[in-house]
């Protein structure tokens, strides 16, 4: 199965589960950026550097209402990210996640 399809059998799933937010471990991406994956997901990832074994990296998969309140995507290294949101309040909420 090609990547995009599996990129798009992904989003279906969640979907079809209602999920606001999904953590993504071993990317095996390059670099640190967005992709959109049809008109309205976008996925936020963290990759290893050009030339180094992709066998690490991290991923978030946000609702597009939860992308919509996002501030910043920060990679903490191969296995961790942090998401800061914007909350309904006004206030900041910052997400960790751990990926093992």
């Amino acid at each position: 199965m090609e990547s995009h399809e599996k990129e798009l059998e992904l989003v279906q799933k969640v979907e079809h589960h209602q999920l606001d937010l999904v953590g993504l471990t071993s990317m095996h991406s390059v670099d640190t950026g967005t992709k959109l994956l049809d008109t309205v997901w976008t996925q936020l990832f963290s990759g290893v550097a050009l030339g180094l074994r992709r066998w690490a990296g991290v991923g978030i998969l946000p609702s597009p209402w939860l992308h919509a309140a996002s501030l910043q995507f920060t990679p903490v290294d191969k296995r961790v990210a942090s998401l800061c949101l914007r909350s309904i309040g006004g206030g900041l909420l910052l997400l960790s996640l751990p990926m093992h």
